[in-house]
């Protein structure tokens, strides 16, 4: 019944009264994770720091939560601009569907403090920890190449990965976006036409190969 009704009050957009419904049912059923984690997310999107903070540090005494727990540790702190705690426990966070936009975010506070070595390094232990995400890492770490005014390593490092990767998407994309039109029209060209071989339906692709090919007789 509670459930029910704090979902009602949420789909109605009444989150302060649904957050008081829920602190009242998690003092009622504390062994409940699922209701410690609502009462939690919602005392974060109310901007109910504190509550959110002993809610999710409840919650990470449950092994199956602790992931949860952290990432979201993580976020109360990034909204509190407490950023090394932030980075502290959005480090820690080894949930495969969390764990990307946790060390996302680890990277983008490292760049904030213009340590790229250190951004660079949480890539690359994400790469070894998750395979996974090694083409999302290499993508993130030719963009901070790429701003460093690297672009020729950030494009030997794209090279790099597209002979592990050859059929990655998002590597071949980011590849064309460094190439020249014009210098590197064979390579470009080639990349364009795998990439539209793989998602034919893609238009904005179409519109790329015909750039290409009208910078290339300009």
């Amino acid at each position: 019944m509670y459930l029910y009704e704090i979902r009602y009050l949420l789909d109605l957009k009444q989150s302060e009264q649904a957050w008081k419904l829920l602190l009242e049912a998690h003092s009622r059923f504390n062994d409940d994770a699922e209701i410690t984690l609502l009462a939690a997310l919602v005392s974060l999107d109310i901007e109910e720091y504190a509550s959110a903070d002993d809610l999710l540090n409840m919650l990470a005494k449950n092994p199956a939560y602790l992931d949860q727990a952290y990432y979201y540790l993580g976020i109360s702190a990034e909204r509190q601009q407490q950023f090394d705690k932030a980075k502290y426990y959005l480090n820690a966070v080894m949930q495969e569907d969390l764990v990307l936009e946790a060390r996302r975010k680890v990277v983008a506070y490292e760049l904030l403090n213009d340590d790229v070595d250190a951004a660079i390094a949480t890539l690359e232990k994400l790469r070894k920890d998750f395979t996974v995400f090694a083409p999302d890492t290499f993508v993130m770490q030719a963009d901070i190449l790429w701003q460093q005014n690297e672009s020729e390593e950030a494009l030997r490092l794209l090279t790099r990965a597209a002979r592990k990767y050859p059929d990655n998407e998002m590597l071949l994309f980011a590849r064309v976006q460094l190439l020249d039109d014009k210098s590197d029209y064979v390579v470009k060209r080639t990349l364009l036409n795998h990439l539209q071989a793989l998602d034919p339906t893609n238009l904005s692709l179409s519109a790329q190969l015909c750039t290409v090919a009208i910078g290339q007789r300009a």
